[in-house]
């Protein structure tokens, strides 16, 4: 999605395998663009988990070397730059909106799971829960279902990884030799309710 939405000439992530044929011919692709006159700046995202062996400070020296008379290279860590900072209004409302739900739950949970000599009786997967984003609705989600259906190592859920699906849109438009596949989507295994 990065990749797309900051019009990158190429995007590395650790789902899709690559090696040196494949970053010789994106180098190889920015380089003829720049030399035609089609862009005067190349934009590469790395994901940090992509490759253990061709990593960013590999990257970097690659374009530094063989892009010497056709570009410079910079790189930029943005996970650095995430990280912090100051909330933006959006941030703020979020975290209100998110603050309102758990208190609201926590009440709720105490009501229900508390008895009258202060116990609380936590035995269920729903008591032990994380809120977060679902189908644009927040949900709590018990933790036992979030570890079967999580991918802790790349850190991406395990099922329908929706976004592969629109990376060759991608290499369409950063001008590489790619077609786009059309794909229908199956509104039947939406949960939209």
């Amino acid at each position: 999605m990065a990749g797309l939405a900051s019009g990158a000439d190429a995007s590395y992530i650790p789902e899709e395998k690559f090696g040196i044929r494949e970053l010789t011919k994106d180098m190889d692709i920015i380089a003829s663009k720049m030399e035609k006159g089609n862009i005067f700046r190349g934009v590469i995202l790395m994901n940090e988990k992509a490759n253990k062996n061709y990593d960013l400070s590999f990257l970097t020296r690659m374009y530094t070397e063989e892009g010497k008379n056709h570009f410079t290279v910079r790189d930029n860590v943005l996970g650095h730059t995430q990280q912090g900072g100051t909330p933006s209004p959006y941030d703020r409302s979020v975290a209100t909106k998110m603050a309102a739900k758990t208190v609201t739950w926590l009440v709720e949970q105490l009501n229900h799971f508390a008895s009258m000599d202060g116990t609380v009786h936590a035995e269920t997967p729903g008591s032990a829960t994380l809120l977060g984003m679902r189908y644009a609705k927040y949900v709590f989600q018990p933790i036992e279902e979030l570890a079967k259906e999580t991918d802790f190592e790349k850190r991406v859920p395990t099922y329908n990884l929706w976004w592969m699906k629109i990376r060759s849109i991608m290499n369409v438009l950063a001008q590489h030799d790619s077609t786009y596949e059309n794909e229908a989507v199956d509104l039947t295994t939406l949960n939209l309710g």
